[in-house]
């Protein structure tokens, strides 16, 4: 699998190459937004929570169990970005094919067509409320949220901005009767990363937009969806390329995970994202100390988040806890000192 995706980016590479002699400033950019969105699927990880307590339009230190996924360049970066740079630009972002192919696989073909099913069973649901109700803010971010999760299982890229629109569309309204509507901006936000995915130049525009509206939400409540809007700025920043290339930022990333931890300690998937984060910054002792915190939390968060609606992200918890186990288990083995004959 990997080496069939790196032999794609090699034959990409040199497309691009060819192709930059007639546009650079298009196809670099396309290139480098096409990556960075790429680097997001651990953002969409969860699907199908339970429902959720009902939430005003102005929520307040309200938790809502769903899922819990860049600041668009400016027109000076994309230009500099062209020409020879725009090769070692690809393969930074190959870089990134190992996490990127973990993420988005399902953990059998049989769980994944049933967790679409609901998926779109729930998005049809939704939409029928938020047509029959019009104005009501409830109906209108549930409706998004649905969106959201339905595009995730689309396969084709009309289908799956046709779906990211009309959520888009649903979370605005709401915002422009209620500015301060938390899970209006938030679900906007994720919304909008469904829809960049399926842009080429334009997602530097929408990848902002994204980015914008997490720090949104954070500002109005940092305790929503488990510490959402943390743990999505954190994801963005730590899967990003950095600078000059896009906002990718260790220091930013470890504080935004760190606080979503803080903020939410009980949800698992906080832990996993910081743990991931440390292993691949080399921060051995820093994953090891959140491994053990993550174990010790396992057994209450098996009965907090217990039920159907929480089999997918359980499904992805389970194979990342394995994975990171071992992981740790080798660096562990490596760190060890000689012993003593």
């Amino acid at each position: 699998m990997l080496a069939t995706l790196i032999s794609r980016g090699k034959g990409a590479v040199a497309n691009l190459q060819s192709r930059l002699k007639t546009s650079p400033k298009s196809h670099s950019a396309r290139k480098v937004t096409d990556g960075l969105l790429r680097a997001m699927p651990a953002l969409r990880r969860e699907r199908g929570h339970s429902r959720p307590p009902r939430v005003s339009a102005r929520p307040s230190g309200q938790e809502c169990p769903r899922l819990p996924r860049l600041r668009a360049s400016e027109p000076c970066l994309v230009s500099r970005l062209a020409g020879r740079s725009a090769f070692w630009i690809i393969l930074l972002l190959l870089s990134a094919l190992p996490a990127i192919a973990r993420a988005d696989s399902p953990s059998s073909t049989d769980d994944q067509a049933t967790f679409a099913r609901k998926a779109e069973a729930a998005y049809q649901t939704a939409q029928k409320r938020f047509q029959a109700e019009p104005g009501n803010p409830e109906a209108e971010w549930q409706f998004g949220r649905a969106c959201y999760d339905w595009a995730d299982f689309v396969n084709s890229n009309g289908e799956r901005a046709r779906i990211a629109q009309e959520g888009i569309d649903a979370c605005r309204k709401l915002i422009e009767r209620d500015a301060q509507s938390v899970p209006g901006h938030y679900y906007l936000a994720l919304n909008i990363g469904q829809l960049a995915r399926t842009k080429t130049l334009g997602a530097l525009r929408l990848v902002g937009q994204m980015e914008a509206e997490f720090k949104i939400t954070l500002s109005l409540d940092p305790k929503f969806d488990y510490a959402g809007a943390d743990r999505g700025l954190g994801l963005l920043y730590r899967d990003a390329p950095g600078w000059p290339t896009s906002i990718g930022s260790k220091s930013k990333a470890r504080v935004h995970l760190q606080r979503a931890v803080k903020t939410s300690p009980d949800y698992p998937e906080n832990l996993l994202n910081l743990i991931e984060a440390d292993l691949k910054w080399g921060d051995h002792n820093g994953a090891l100390r959140e491994w053990k915190a993550l174990d010790e939390l396992w057994p209450t968060a098996k009965k907090q988040f217990a039920g159907e609606a929480w089999a997918p992200s359980w499904a992805d918890w389970e194979k990342r806890r394995s994975e990171v186990q071992k992981k740790i288990g080798e660096a562990s083995r490596v760190l060890e000192p000689p012993k003593m004959k």
